[in-house]
């Protein structure tokens, strides 16, 4: 059994302003009707449905040329990211959509969460392309770069630790000479 109604918003998942659907009685009853997302069809809606038809299609096409404006800026910027990272490159903590929403932000660009298409937060370092959705099937690519804030100090560390390797044979020489000597001291 199942309700036809008429959006009366964008419904993520769903459909868009103006759209005929059908749905479970229970998601319309309780979720779209008392929020106004929707209006049951019938004869009374199918007529404001069709004198708002032209308006509908006005903010459609208003919305679909600010989101392809957008777009076109959006595609294509870098962000990097300075983060503490292990020796192999994996992050302490990760790399979620609201960081990547935040310094898109930060850039100046308003737009939501939902947006951005991370499957999964970002883990590790280097260079990952993140999609990120618009009005209308419009998608733009965000470079994320993702950089271990400690390189510096780690090669340093590196250095010191391979000249600590080249003079430890030395010492170790040494001390089994020192063991050595009160041996052949004492025969």
């Amino acid at each position: 059994m199942t309700t036809e109604i008429i959006l009366m918003k964008d419904i993520d998942g769903l459909g868009e302003e103006g759209d005929i659907k059908k749905v479970a009685p229970g998601y319309a009853r309780n979720y779209l009707l008392p929020f106004k997302f929707a209006a049951i069809k019938n004869q009374a809606t199918l007529k404001k449905l069709e004198a708002a038809r032209e308006e509908i299609n006005q903010r459609k096409a208003k919305k679909l040329e600010a989101s392809s404006t957008i777009q076109e800026k959006v595609n294509g910027i870098e962000i990097s990211f300075q983060v503490n990272a292990g020796d192999s490159g994996k992050l302490f903590g990760s790399i979620a959509q609201i960081d990547i929403l935040s310094a898109i932000t930060e850039k100046g660009f308003e737009i939501d969460k939902n947006q951005i298409l991370l499957p999964k937060p970002i883990k590790s370092t280097g260079e990952y392309d993140v999609p990120v959705r618009f009005y209308g099937g419009l998608i733009a690519k965000i470079k994320v770069k993702v950089i271990d804030q400690n390189i510096d100090n780690k090669d340093d560390k590196q250095e010191k630790s391979k000249l600590q390797d080249e003079n430890q044979p030395e010492k170790q020489d040494k001390k089994q000479d020192e063991k050595q000597e009160p041996a052949t001291e004492s025969v």
